[in-house]
């Protein structure tokens, strides 16, 4: 269960986010991060294009007001590499 996130800086990677997390959450290991944000004991890292957002956003919607959008626009690689996709 998540009892907090942090907000995002402007322009900061999903992975600084979730590692700022994991930080301030006192965690010890990544599992019980990884498990409060994802429900999941395993997930790749990914920096350019981070997986499961869905879940995270599942996870943190109660606390935060960050949308799926919001994430993947902001705090993603996305913006600058949709210019070249058909």
């Amino acid at each position: 269960m998540v009892n907090f996130f942090p907000s995002p800086y402007p322009d900061e990677a999903l992975y600084s986010l979730i590692a700022r997390y994991h930080l301030r959450s006192g965690n010890i290991f990544i599992t019980p991060t990884i498990k409060a944000l994802f429900d999941m004991k395993r997930i790749t890292a990914v920096v350019d294009f981070p997986c499961s957002i869905n879940k995270l956003v599942a996870n943190v919607s109660k606390i935060s007001d960050i949308s799926f959008d919001d994430f993947v626009y902001n705090n993603t690689l996305f913006p600058l590499f949709k210019p070249f996709w058909d």
